[in-house]
């Protein structure tokens, strides 16, 4: 378990390996016996985990101790499984202190680890940082540029089309341009939720995220 927490480290999750344990208590993956952690038989059977047994000459006379080790195969599976839920986030989140996150404002990672850290809201307001109004005066301004360069990208896009017209493929010098009919089946759910009500909310699937907007 230690040289698995090394490796972990090594892709930028500094956990350690008691931490590590607790994870995996966490999450049902092993459990607490006596003294010692042993993983689920379930996931022994699933091939991520293998146990040794070693003789160890106590006071008390002669004890069995069971080791548990990650497969190479627990491995991938494990640092998946991390990277998805907590997308190396520092792991002192789960004993309640400080969160942070090593990667830049901007970043897909930093994304990540904002949705998963605040994912649950609260209806409650806050004050924010008078120094946070410049930053939302120039947020302002870039959507003002990102609307202003779509309809520009739209206007582009209209004059090359209409020069195409019924033709799929058209090249300007070095630049090829496509505009294919591409035929798309969606599923109407509408209609099946007024024909077919019981259906529909057997299969109806709810998600929950958080929506942010600047007013």
């Amino acid at each position: 378990m230690g040289g698995f927490a090394k490796v972990l480290k090594n892709i930028g999750v500094d956990i350690g390996r008691n931490r590590l344990f607790a994870w995996f208590r966490a999450n049902g993956y092993i459990m607490k016996q006596g003294m010692e952690n042993q993983p689920k038989q379930v996931y022994i059977d699933r091939g991520l985990f293998v146990t040794r047994q070693y003789s160890i000459n106590t006071s008390d006379g002669i004890k069995i101790s069971v080791t548990p080790y990650i497969t190479g195969k627990g491995q991938m599976y494990f640092i998946d499984k991390i990277r998805e839920e907590f997308v190396m986030i520092d792991f002192t989140k789960m004993f309640n202190k400080e969160v942070k996150c090593d990667f830049p404002f901007g970043s897909k990672e930093y994304g990540d680890f904002l949705r998963n850290t605040y994912k649950d809201s609260v209806d409650d307001i806050i004050k924010l940082d008078d120094g946070l109004y410049e930053y939302i005066l120039e947020y302002d301004i870039i959507v003002d540029e990102i609307k202003s360069l779509e309809s520009m990208k739209k206007s582009i896009e209209h004059r090359i089309q209409s020069e195409m017209r019924e033709f799929e493929t058209g090249f300007c010098r070095d630049k090829k341009i496509t505009w294919k009919k591409v035929v798309k089946s969606s599923f109407d759910s509408k209609r099946l939720k007024l024909d077919k009500p019981d259906i529909y909310n057997d299969y109806l699937k709810s998600s929950c995220s958080r929506v942010f907007r600047l007013r």
